[in-house]
């Protein structure tokens, strides 16, 4: 996992409910913090949805291997 960390602020704008736009200023450490968080929640999920999928298959040895055990 890559993660990029710039010592910057990180400035977005967003839409009001009035239909003006507003500066999102995030510091620096937030930002990456967000992100990171974000990578980590996603990776747990796919390995939860990983060893669940495990859990329900069985493996089965190819041929090859079968005669090995």
């Amino acid at each position: 996992m890559k993660l990029n960390y710039i010592n910057f602020p990180h400035i977005g704008f967003k839409v009001n409910d009035q239909g003006e736009e507003q500066e999102v200023r995030k510091e620096a450490e937030n930002a990456f913090s967000d992100e990171i968080n974000g990578k980590l929640e996603h990776y747990g999920a796919l390995a939860v949805k990983y060893h669940r999928f495990r859990e329900k298959v069985g493996l089965m040895p190819l041929a090859p291997d079968q005669k090995v055990l």
